[in-house]
């Protein structure tokens, strides 16, 4: 029995009853880590094929080859740009290994660079939540044999979430004027009037990066809804959409960038993460250390329920699709809400605009 390398890459050699076995590993020199997991692997398909014992041959692909389908198997999902960026980066930082020669310890590794890169504890489960997916995929496809993320323990997170104060959206906006007039990055030309529709329609940081111009019709955002969840058997699945409206101010927003490109908003690197280096100039700059993009959504869906009810918030907010929420609201009540929510901010949008 040995381990052979050739022309850089490892092989491997072992002899049973006088007969001798060559094995290519498929590891070329630099990925010493992942030898002994792809060397138990093989030893044990040697030796099953050699006594004729039931051994599953699971197929060797590269993490890279698996994220091409895992996009094939996902096309339908809403999310799926987001989460191809995240899959790159995982890639990236695990060296692009084979799906079954992935260990514990390397995931441990990829845990600590997503938090010294910045990530939070959340957004670290968020990636490693899409993995235990892919991981699953990979799973029934016949590529692994286990999923090494089944028994993973996620970072407990902090739900509490609070709404911004009238005197703290003023300087928000202000500041976000500011970086938008003196942009740091190509990311904070556009940055006011990208926390603008965020104020005005309480989208997700999400929705507004990977916003695609088809999404857009009169007077509202028609948004795909992930359809894993509505999948059923049978020949046709019904789309599902939520309904997002929008006041006269995010319209303008809208029509000031909307073109005949694949999305609204000009944006190099479509990762939530862009927004990091922003978040933290305004935090600086106004003093709210714990600002985050999402207290937007809270602030709000605070002011909506503070002035009209829970089920209008719902709907506002686009946490239903359109055939859901006209059991809780006529279109008459849509139009009214629209024009008191645009009148909300009026007042505070105005005075940042004026100066």
């Amino acid at each position: 029995m040995g381990l052979i390398i050739k022309n850089g890459r490892y092989y491997f050699r072992k002899q049973i009853e006088g007969r001798i076995y060559w094995k290519a590993l498929g590891l070329k020199k630099g990925q010493e880590s992942l030898l002994s997991t792809r060397l138990k692997q093989v030893e044990e398909q040697i030796i099953a094929n050699h006594f004729g014992l039931p051994y599953k041959n699971f197929k060797p692909i590269r993490f890279s080859q698996f994220i091409q389908e895992y996009e094939k198997r996902k096309v339908y999902k809403a999310s799926l740009d987001r989460d191809l960026q995240r899959l790159a980066y995982i890639c990236d930082a695990l060296g692009d290994p084979y799906l079954n020669q992935i260990t514990t310890e390397q995931l441990i590794k990829l845990e600590k660079k997503l938090l010294k890169d910045g990530r939070s504890s959340a957004t670290a489960n968020r990636y490693f939540q899409i993995l235990r997916h892919f991981f699953n995929l990979a799973k029934d496809e016949g590529y692994i044999k286990n999923n090494p993320l089944s028994k993973w323990e996620f970072f407990i997170e902090d739900k509490k979430g609070r709404a911004l104060k009238i005197e703290e959206i003023k300087i928000i906006l202000q500041v976000s004027k500011k970086i938008q007039d003196h942009p740091l990055s190509d990311f904070q030309k556009i940055w006011y009037d990208f926390i603008m529709l965020a104020f005005l329609t309480g989208m997700r940081l999400s929705e507004i990066i990977f916003l695609k111009n088809e999404y857009i019709k009169y007077g509202y955002i028609e948004f795909p809804i992930t359809k894993t969840k509505y999948r059923k058997k049978g020949r046709s699945i019904i789309k599902k959409t939520k309904i997002i409206y929008l006041p006269k101010p995010a319209k303008a927003i809208i029509k000031k960038y909307q073109s005949d490109s694949g999305y609204l908003f000009p944006i190099k690197r479509r990762d939530p993460n862009i927004v990091f280096w922003t978040i933290q100039r305004i935090r600086r700059e106004t003093g709210i250390k714990d600002f985050t993009f999402h207290m937007i959504r809270h602030t709000v869906a605070t002011m909506i329920t503070q002035n009209f009810d829970i089920y209008t918030a719902k709907l506002m907010l686009g946490h239903a699709d359109l055939k859901t929420t006209e059991g809780y609201i006529h279109a008459q009540k849509i139009t009214e809400t629209v024009e008191k929510t645009e009148e909300l901010f009026r007042r505070f949008l105005l005075q940042v605009i004026e100066k």
